[in-house]
């Protein structure tokens, strides 16, 4: 949940300037709703998104989303014009997951 708290803290906190989300448990219920309908109480520098390309492949009607929302939170902060990349990475939730984390906050402060 750590990548979830990561993209809404922005929304509740002047304290950060940028966020990582590797692996974000985006598809929590209505936190695309609430992304769409509130604005940050400081605009980010950048957000990095970063997910497992087999992290979608489950029965789970919740997590099979996170792909779709990962790709529409991209869009939506590309669209308030933030730096924001997403990437899809090999693997699932754990592989490399450190490395990603690394890649994301070395990515943020360029």
């Amino acid at each position: 949940m750590g990548g979830l708290f990561a993209l809404y803290a922005p929304y509740v906190t002047k304290l950060f300037s940028a966020a990582v989300s590797a692996s974000g448990s985006v598809w929590y219920p209505k936190f695309l709703s609430y992304v769409k309908s509130h604005n940050f109480l400081k605009k980010p520098d950048a957000i990095y998104l970063s997910l497992g390309d087999l992290e979608s492949y489950t029965r789970n009607s919740y997590l099979c989303q996170t792909e779709n929302y990962m790709k529409e939170l991209y869009s939506v902060y590309q669209s308030k014009a933030i730096k924001s990349v997403f990437e899809l990475n090999p693997g699932n939730h754990y592989k490399d997951a450190d490395y990603r984390l690394a890649k994301g906050i070395t990515w943020i402060l360029k």
